[in-house]
């Protein structure tokens, strides 16, 4: 039985482990049998599918509303609302799982890609909530109270020209509370939504 050339003994580099060597030499006794036509094996990752990602980010989603809910009782924080935390939060989890799925289909490294916008979009929402004023006149229905997502949305809106800023700041006493839950949030979304929507390989 031969080994290719760069499996044979090379006193210059340790040995592979067993069975990496045991693979190496099945790999070359089916290229041997087979001729030119051989072609090994390969493990192809496969996107997760558009409903995996969005049960993935509903579940995500339920998690993380609960996580800021309990966070925004152990810091005894009037702001946030509570109900409108726990929607954005669900919300959150659903887009996520729409972005992860999109993310999955377009870059090499989904997973790092998925973190790396959470934890931007996070940021951005915290300091616009800490900065600016909130978006003046009623923001839109929807038919959930999804304030958490739309306020930093209305405000940045109001920086390129659509709306505008009010006069109304929000209360520096729960700028730690809205910082937590966005970043929350983010954490529990990049976490879980990879985790559960783990894409398959052929």
């Amino acid at each position: 039985m031969f080994l290719p050339r760069n499996e044979r003994l090379n006193p210059d580099r340790p040995p592979k482990n067993m069975k990496q060597r045991s693979d190496s030499r099945r790999t070359a006794w089916r290229a041997q049998l087979m001729g030119p036509s051989f072609k090994p094996a390969t493990r192809v990752p496969v996107a997760p599918s558009w409903g995996a990602c969005v049960l993935a980010g509903a579940g995500a989603g339920v998690v993380a509303a609960m996580a800021c809910a309990g966070a925004e009782v152990a810091l005894r924080a009037q702001l946030p609302p509570r109900v409108p935390t726990l929607w954005s939060a669900f919300v959150a989890g659903i887009l996520g799982g729409l972005l992860y799925g999109l993310l999955a289909r377009m870059v090499r490294r989904p997973v790092v890609a998925f973190w790396v916008i959470a934890l931007v979009v996070a940021t951005i929402d915290s300091l616009l909530i800490a900065a600016l004023p909130a978006a003046s006149g009623r923001g839109p229905s929807i038919g959930v109270p999804i304030v958490g997502l739309v306020a930093p949305l209305r405000q940045l809106l109001a920086l390129v020209g659509i709306g505008h800023l009010g006069t109304r700041r929000f209360p520096a006493s729960s700028l730690l509370a809205f910082t937590a839950t966005h970043y929350i949030t983010a954490a529990v979304v990049s976490l879980l939504v990879p985790w559960w929507a783990r894409p398959k390989a052929r």
